[in-house]
């Protein structure tokens, strides 16, 4: 496991997928000696989870796997699109996917584009090969083939822009239902692209990490309401139990 991280940090060396699984299943059979837990019980997504030091990330990919193992597949997905995002938002410097749906298509264009409107015409290209880069290098430095991220993607989909007053945002999710192994096989890439960020020591804890999981923890014990993609289903706020934040109450 060590040797893994030491090579991507300190050799600045790529790390092969089979390294990382290697490290991941090292981790595993550690675990077998935390009192109260066994690694047998636990998939990927947990044991990477237990290594990294980013509680935000580790609680949705424990979060994931244990609504894979209840056969919850679309929460489990979601608890994914979650773990990636959360991870990538904490990232030093930041990784940014410009298909990432909390930013709207103006703030990609200005992201991408000077302002002035002489010169929109002229920077286009430009533009264009920025993104078409884009695609290339996010997944690259996340340690997959930009495929098997897209690929990824269409499991798990993206978190929405939605402001939810600090707890879960929902996920947009792919129109089509994801099987049991489509939501393995994300689990496993989710789990060596976190490991992947980890281990070259860009992840860093956000400030309101402390607060966000707190909130968090009742749609943890029962995922329900418009985090959990439910239409007109009320989800009570922690601190506000009267806010409905835009839908109707059950």
């Amino acid at each position: 496991m060590h040797r893994a991280r030491n090579g991507f940090v300190h050799a600045a060396s790529a790390v092969h997928s089979s390294e990382v699984e290697q490290a991941i299943a090292s981790a595993r059979e550690l675990a077998e000696h935390i009192p109260g837990r066994s690694a047998k019980a636990s998939g990927v997504a947990t044991a990477v989870a237990d290594i990294i030091d980013i509680k935000y990330v580790s609680m949705w990919l424990q979060h994931a796997e244990n609504m894979l193992r209840k056969g919850l597949l679309a929460f489990a997905a979601d608890g994914l699109a979650r773990a990636l995002d959360g991870a990538i938002t904490r990232t030093k410097p930041r990784l940014v996917d410009r298909r990432d749906r909390r930013l709207s298509r103006n703030e990609r264009d200005r992201a991408l584009r000077s302002p002035e409107l002489g010169l929109r015409t002229a920077q286009e290209p430009l533009a264009r090969a920025i993104e078409g880069l884009s695609d290339w290098v996010l997944p690259l430095a996340l340690g997959l083939p930009p495929s098997g991220y897209a690929a990824t993607r269409a499991t798990i989909g993206y978190q929405s822009r939605m402001d939810m007053s600090g707890l879960p945002v929902p996920v947009d999710r792919p129109r089509v239902e994801p099987t049991a192994d489509d939501v393995r096989r994300a689990a496993a890439s989710v789990s060596i692209m976190i490991f992947q960020l980890w281990a070259a020591e860009t992840l860093e804890p956000g400030k309101a990490d402390d607060e966000l999981i707190r909130l968090a923890q009742p749609f943890i014990a029962n995922p329900r309401g418009i985090s959990a993609g439910q239409k007109g289903v009320y989800t009570p706020h922690p601190d506000r139990p009267d806010m409905t934040i835009n839908h109707e109450p059950a």
